[in-house]
């Protein structure tokens, strides 16, 4: 189920009520869910970054603080 699909399953459950209010449930709802969405996506890539600097700490690594960065940088696509 998508999140709009979830949003309008939400708002469906205040009818009878104006189709003001129940725009602004459908609206508050989708972007509660949206930012979930992101939040999770954020704290994997965090998790990703915890176990690969764990690693990197752990083994006899040939870098320094530049590769690190680098490596961060590019995780985050930049």
């Amino acid at each position: 189920m998508t999140n709009e699909e979830k949003a309008i399953m939400i708002a469906e459950q205040c009818k009878p009520c104006s189709g003001d209010f129940y725009s602004g449930i459908k609206q508050g709802v989708l972007l509660a869910l949206n930012a979930e969405k992101t939040s999770m996506e954020k704290a994997k890539k965090y998790d990703e970054l915890e176990e690969w600097l764990a690693k990197y700490m752990d083994e006899d690594f040939e870098g320094d603080l530049a590769d690190i960065g680098e490596y961060f940088v590019k995780h985050f696509g930049f």
